[in-house]
């Protein structure tokens, strides 16, 4: 799957609210997901997170983090 679909699939599920039973999920490795969408996910679904796991994608910061991890209150 191409970039475009990765996003839009992604941005597919958080709008239809699929995700709302998530208690972890592991993102590593998808460089050509985009980040904006991935921070969009944790501020919709960030506080039933138990878990994330994002590695691998040189393109997240540590200013992702500091602005993601309010969202992420059950985070352990």
């Amino acid at each position: 799957m191409h970039t475009t679909g990765c996003v839009q699939v992604l941005a597919l599920l958080i709008e239809q609210g699929k995700l709302s039973n998530m208690r972890a999920i592991d993102l590593s490795n998808t460089v050509n997901l985009n980040h904006e969408v991935v921070f969009t996910l944790l501020k919709r679904h960030g506080r039933q997170l138990r878990g994330i796991s994002y590695a691998g994608n040189s393109k997240i910061t540590e200013q992702f983090w500091i602005n993601s991890i309010k969202h992420m209150k059950n985070i352990k």
